[in-house]
């Protein structure tokens, strides 16, 4: 850059002092802040919401396939057990069975087989038992040829009363399944492909049980006027809580 002569100082000074005039403006302008984060503030009068006072034993809108239990302290003490986390499936339940499910949160049973069979076949009275462990026993004796529309009404009410895990237990599960997937095709509208499904999984296994669970969800067969030998419409608590 050649040097300002006489003649061309006041236009040199003049640039400059107006380039350091704009280095100075630039340099002085405050410099452009990142937007502050906004900040959640919690209300603190903020209301907790309840969550449900209770689990239905099932829910109605996706039913899950039971599974079965490989715990070795529940194996040996049931002739057949599974669960679908809800509800347990079991045959012939011991009494040292009947106290392990009720340590872990059962508070309900479901039997298909009378007080009376639980004796003869495993020595104990399931009805003392469940008042000692205060669980509610539900009977509700059933077998192919006493399982009918009125009895599917009857259990449906004692499921969808019930609250928390339920054992439901006959003596080798597979009244248990027949029950459950005429249960799940009546009243919970399942297909006859799924409801078998279910009912396998729960302990159907072939024989008279299938039949009448085949005839009972194709609704092929016709209601019967007698009821089982323990009335579906009168099952009731028996002993357990008051």
């Amino acid at each position: 850059m050649p040097l300002p002569t006489r003649a061309t100082f006041p236009i040199f000074a003049a640039t400059v002092n107006a380039a350091a005039f704009l280095a100075l403006f630039a340099g002085c302008s405050p410099q452009k802040q990142p937007a502050p984060r906004a900040e959640l503030i919690e209300p603190s009068n903020m209301a907790l919401v309840p969550t449900a006072a209770a689990t239905p034993v099932l829910e109605r809108s996706a039913p899950l396939l039971a599974q079965p239990i490989a715990d070795p302290t529940l194996v040996s003490e049931f002739n057949n057990i599974s669960s679908n986390g809800a509800m347990y499936f079991a045959g012939w339940p011991t009494e040292a069975g009947l106290r392990t499910l009720a340590a872990r949160g059962v508070k309900r049973i479901i039997a298909l087989k009378s007080a009376e069979e639980v004796i003869a076949a495993r020595g104990y009275d399931p009805r003392l038992v469940a008042k000692q462990l205060g669980i509610e026993l539900i009977e509700m004796p059933v077998n192919a040829e006493t399982l009918t529309d009125a009895y599917i009404d009857a259990f449906a009410r004692s499921v969808d009363e019930g609250t928390g895990p339920t054992l439901m237990h006959c003596g080798s599960a597979s009244t248990c399944g027949m029950v459950w997937g005429s249960y799940l095709a009546r009243k919970q509208g399942l297909s006859t492909e799924d409801a078998l499904a279910h009912a396998r999984a729960a302990g159907l296994r072939p024989g008279p049980m299938t039949d009448a669970t085949l005839q009972f969800v194709e609704g092929a067969r016709e209601a019967k006027a007698t009821t089982p030998s323990q009335p579906a419409g009168s099952s009731r608590p028996v002993s357990g809580k008051n």
